[in-house]
């Protein structure tokens, strides 16, 4: 009796402990979760990728050869399913009135490292690609990527016409998957951002370019710690 009994009181403090720590985990795990959590619309989400027990990916992603690879941004966009999923994303934002309204869009993440650039470019693609006048801009002045992805300079950009520099921001044509982009990288380093993002020179370089674009997209720093994704949405 007493051996019975322990199996009964050690299986429900196992089952209790087991909903207790569900009930206070915050970490957001599925799609449901996100929209709970945020109260806001999900237009849709990038293909995961799962782990083994070995630590090797397992899903059948050409660009992954194991464990701790970072794979380049022109071969995760040229994976069909990440393009498909970035046309289901674009097209939930044309079908909600999005696009018809707002001209600009800034794209972050939480923290580095995390595919923000991946996922504008990608965007853009899809944009492209329904034959639609698409920009990038590369407003992560922290950290600029953008041009190494299509072995662009960056001696000249951004920050050079938002500081004063130059008259006039030049604007590269870059192509992928056979469509071709228009894409303003960061330009030379600059040691405050948020003054350069802050000048009245980016609201009216915005307000020039939606007029001429179907929509820009701008690549932004993580929005923890640093203020030029708030500062930049806000335009």
């Amino acid at each position: 009796k007493d051996l019975l009994l322990s199996v009964v009181v050690a299986s429900f403090l196992g089952v209790s402990t087991a909903f207790v720590r569900e009930a206070i985990d915050e970490r957001i795990s599925n799609q449901k979760e996100v929209e709970r959590q945020t109260a806001l619309p999900l237009l849709g989400s990038t293909p995961a990728l799962t782990l083994s027990s070995s630590g090797r990916f397992i899903s059948k992603v050409p660009f992954f050869s194991g464990a701790g690879t970072t794979p380049q941004a022109s071969d995760v966009i040229q994976w069909q399913p990440f393009r498909e999923a970035l046309d289901v994303i674009y097209e939930n934002l044309r079908l909600s009135g999005l696009t018809s309204t707002l001209h600009s869009l800034a794209v972050t993440s939480a923290t580095v490292g995390e595919g923000k650039s991946t996922l504008t470019l990608g965007l853009a693609l899809s944009v492209a690609r329904h034959q639609q006048r698409v920009l990038v801009i590369d407003g992560d002045l922290r950290r600029p990527g953008l041009h190494k992805t299509f072995g662009l300079p960056n001696q000249s950009g951004l920050t050079d016409y938002l500081g004063g520099e130059t008259d006039a921001v030049d604007i590269e044509q870059v192509f992928i998957q056979g469509e071709h982009i228009n894409l303003i990288t960061a330009g030379s380093k600059t040691e405050d951002p948020v003054k350069l993002l802050s000048s009245s020179r980016f609201q009216k370089l915005i307000e020039q370019y939606e007029s001429e674009y179907d929509l820009i997209l701008i690549d932004t720093p993580p929005a923890i710690g640093m203020v030029d994704a708030v500062k930049i949405s806000s335009i």
